[in-house]
């Protein structure tokens, strides 16, 4: 399992662009020591066929929203540069394919 950091940063921070090539992604949402996952994400930029698109991942809401005044829930959307309404990205679930990236963390899925 291949594990390497594309990019890390905190709540209010931009992490800035990066070019990716045209996978299905995970997304990793780490705790603030880097070390304990709290939700993980699919990304599924092949298989949306987002091919040379721009787009990027915005962070809403809270891990535990009955300790927040009953807030929205956590989640991970994408923003596409053209415009349009945000996409929710889904949970991910299953972690059978051998092959990661990390990032916020990404692992591609094929």
């Amino acid at each position: 399992m291949v594990n390497v950091e594309l990019f890390s940063f905190g709540y209010g921070e931009f992490a800035g662009h990066s070019e990716l090539p045209t996978l299905d992604f995970m997304l990793e949402v780490r705790d603030k020591t880097g070390t304990a996952t709290v939700a993980s994400y699919q990304a599924p930029l092949a298989t949306l066929g987002l091919e040379g698109q721009s787009l990027s991942v915005m962070a809403s809401g809270f891990l535990n929203p009955a300790n927040n005044s009953d807030g929205e829930a956590f989640g991970l959307y994408v923003v596409f540069a053209a415009g349009g309404a945000l996409v929710e990205l889904p949970v991910f679930t299953n972690m059978e394919e051998p092959n990661e990236i990390s990032a916020m963390s990404f692992y591609p899925t094929r």
